[in-house]
């Protein structure tokens, strides 16, 4: 259990530094709604970061579908194991959407002038996929919570 209980963990701290990812780009993107646009912040480094939490959710969901009988011995364990291999794609969806937002923002950014417009509609499509992708692995997330809260 020891061990599910540290992936566990490991994604809630992975989750944690994704929303503040999503609320800086929304933030930078909206400043009447999300307080002033600070120019020192640019959406290139907000892009590795989001790689990078892509790259550790990847390896997580690795370690979940490797976990050991001995890992798994605990009662509920394999249930939450389950939970962890829906919750961890689900959230790595999230992220890689949120990341092609950052990709067309950061382009525009680059280039003001209008070569890489990302208009409004193509904001709004790509927003309408995000949200569906945050409505998934929320309910992933309020499965996964049920299950901890039986022990």
């Amino acid at each position: 259990m020891a061990r599910v209980y540290d992936l566990a963990c490991d994604v809630a701290k992975l989750r944690e530094e994704y929303v503040g990812i999503h609320q800086r780009v929304f933030a930078l993107r909206f400043p009447v709604f999300f307080g002033a646009r600070r120019d020192d912040e640019d959406y290139g480094e907000l892009l590795q970061r989001l790689a990078g939490l892509e790259a550790q959710l990847c390896d997580i969901a690795s370690q979940v579908k490797a976990l050991s009988h001995e890992d798994l011995a605990r009662r509920g364990s394999p249930q939450i194991q389950a939970a962890l291999s829906s919750y961890v794609p689900a959230l790595a969806e999230s992220v890689a959407r949120l990341e092609t937002i950052c990709q067309h923002l950061d382009q525009e950014q680059r280039d003001p002038a209008g070569a890489s417009h990302y208009s409004s509609t193509e904001l709004r499509q790509d927003k309408i996929g995000y949200d569906d992708a945050v409505q998934e692995y929320r309910r992933h997330g309020a499965r996964l919570q049920e299950l901890f809260q039986q022990f």
